[in-house]
Parts: C-alpha cells; sequence; structure tokens
C-alpha cells in the first residue's frame, strides 16, 4: 500500500506455499478455504485492522493519493484482493480565524452604533 506514492505496507500472501508468506501474524481469518470466488482454488482472509503500520500515516498535502498495489503472476481469473469495511479519516487541525473578519465585524458594529447618533 502506497500513501502519496511512499509505501507505507508490503506483505506477500500464498495458498500453495505458506512458507512464501509475509502475511502479519494475527490477522488471518480463513486460510485455503472456499469463501464464493473461483471454486478451482481456496482463498484466504484477513483483518487488517490491528496493523499498526496502517495507523497513524503522516500526510500534510491538502489531497491524498491511496494505492493498492497487487502484483499478480497468473492472472486475475486465478488472482484477486478485495477490501471491505475500509475507513480513511484525517484528523483535522482547527485553524484559526482570520483577524480581519473580526475588524470587518467591528467595523460593520461601530457603522451601525454611529448610524444611530446621526
Amino acid at each position: 500500500m502506497k500513501v502519496d506514492g511512499v509505501t507505507v505496507f508490503s506483505a506477500g500472501y500464498d495458498i500453495f506455499d505458506a512458507a512464501d508468506q509475509s502475511a502479519v501474524r494475527g490477522t488471518q481469518l480463513a486460510y485455503n478455504t472456499q469463501l464464493g470466488f473461483n471454486q478451482a482454488y481456496g482463498d484466504a482472509a484477513y483483518d487488517m485492522a490491528s496493523v499498526a503500520a496502517l495507523h497513524g500515516i503522516a500526510h500534510s498535502a491538502p489531497v491524498m493519493l491511496v494505492d493498492f498495489v497487487f502484483a499478480s503472476s497468473q492472472g486475475i481469473d486465478d488472482e484477486s484482493f478485495a477490501l471491505d469495511k475500509l475507513s480513511i479519516s484525517v484528523d483535522s487541525v482547527s485553524v484559526p480565524e482570520s483577524s480581519g473578519i473580526a475588524l470587518l465585524g467591528m467595523a460593520l458594529a461601530g457603522l451601525g452604533f454611529a448610524r444611530r447618533r446621526v
């Protein structure tokens, strides 16, 4: 997974040779079982919510580009992936009110008081 072109998470997943995997321990929900896709091959499922590398990713640009990179070696009819319950949130930083707005408000109030006196 890349954020703004920088790799923030990378892992390998393999149904046929578990030794080839580099999946994060404790994330596997199912392995080499049928989950309703290509019936000729087993499927796997992982819960990535606890993976620390996917939390607190630094970002400061006005636009965030998130890439999910899938390197298929046998074709999409044999290999694929899906995302479920994906949530991307950005912590908002409060922007201080411009002093110009406050000055404009005070000027309008002053005009209102001056008009009443005349």
